[in-house]
This record gives C-alpha cells, structure tokens and sequence, in this order.
C-alpha cells in the first residue's frame, strides 16, 4: 500500500505540473492543439500492394510445429551482440557456417481464444536473421518495420494445418530501393525453400491486394 501511495503522489505531482505548464507555457514545448496541427502537416500515407501466401499441409498441427521448431533453432543472442560490437569476423562466419532463419520469438494467439470459450491452435512465430536484416535497415532503416518475418502457423475450421505470410519481397517493395528488394528476394527464396522441408506440404495459395499501412 505505501507503494501505492508514493506512485500515486508522484503521479499527482506530474498531473499537476503538466496543468501548470499547459496553463503558462513551458519552453520547448507545442501546446496540444498546435502538436496535432504539426503532426497532420508531415503524415504521409502510400498505398502498396502485399502478395498474402497460404499454404496447407496435411499434416496435423502438432506435426507441422514439431518440424518447423527443429528445422529453424532459437536466435542466437551472440549474433546480435556482434552486429552491435561491429565484430566481422564473428558476423561472416555467422552468414556463412550459421543459420539461414531463425526464431525470434513466438506468441499463442490461438490460448487467447480461452476467453471466448473455444481455445485454438494459432502461433505467431517471428523468423528471420539479423545479419539480413542489417543489410537492409542499412539503406533504409524503416523497413525494420517488417523485419524479422511474421509467420502463422494455424489449424483451421477443417482440422488442416496452414502457414500463412505476406510475401517479403512485396513489403520490402515498398521502399523503390534495388538494395532493400534484392534482400527481399532473398528472403522470398530461403523461407520458401524451408517450406519445402514440412511434411505433406500442399501448393501454395497466392493472394494480392491493395493495403494501406495508414
């Protein structure tokens, strides 16, 4: 309880030094109002086009994570730490001796369904390499906005396992940088070539449309 009350007090104090600061001014800072008129005046908004793939397996759900979980190894943290260090020679023999794909992380969407009374199968996995990653964010750092990969490997209302991602090329596009793209590609064909390896892998489902990242 006494926490509570000291974080409560010093919140009260914020409270009342923002009132205080909007009432007479502060320097350095834009009132509400001309902060919103600033931020409307430099928003942008493109419309681009994302290639969304599908692709069944017949194997169950449990199967095709099981594989996909031995086939792709948790990110090893001392790649990071080299790109960080600007360690080279760590860094080249990671691209050329170590993973081409790893997990970063990976979310039970399907557990939060528990809510509505009907828990699902549904993971969110984030896969990529952050040397690859680095080769792009170097030319623009905004596309660190789709990298690692976002993966969703899910069993439908049939019981059929499916994996469904937007295509990284299509987002990496986006940026009209041959450097980004060229990496894009790439990833297109190293994802696509881990696909292969699940088991009973049907033919991939394509779908195109507009999205708008506004």
């Amino acid at each position: 309880m006494t926490i509570k009350r000291v974080c409560s007090s010093r919140l009260l104090n914020d409270r009342a030094s923002v009132t205080n600061e909007r009432a007479h001014g502060s320097s350095g800072a834009l009132p509400e109002n001309d902060m919103s008129q600033a931020i409307s005046q430099t928003l942008t908004s493109q419309m681009i086009v994302v290639e969304h793939i599908r692709i069944p397996s017949a194997g169950s759900f449990e199967e095709v994570r099981v594989k996909l979980e031995s086939m792709l190894p948790m990110l090893d943290t001392g790649i990071v730490a080299a790109l960080r260090s600007g360690d080279l020679k760590y860094v080249t023999d990671y691209e050329e001796n170590g993973p081409k794909l790893s997990i970063f992380d990976c979310r039970d969407h399907g557990a939060l369904l528990q809510i509505d009374g009907r828990k699902r199968h549904a993971l969110q996995y984030e896969i990529g390499n952050p040397v690859t990653a680095s080769k792009m964010t170097r030319h623009r750092l905004s596309a660190a906005l789709y990298a690692p990969l976002r993966v969703v490997l899910l069993e439908d209302e049939q019981g059929r396992s499916v994996f469904e991602y937007d295509r990284p090329s299509s987002l990496f596009g986006q940026y009209d940088d041959e450097r980004v793209t060229e990496v894009g590609r790439h990833l297109d064909a190293t994802w696509r070539r881990s696909c292969a390896r699940l088991p009973n892998r049907k033919r991939l489902q394509r779908r195109r449309g507009p999205f708008s990242p506004a």
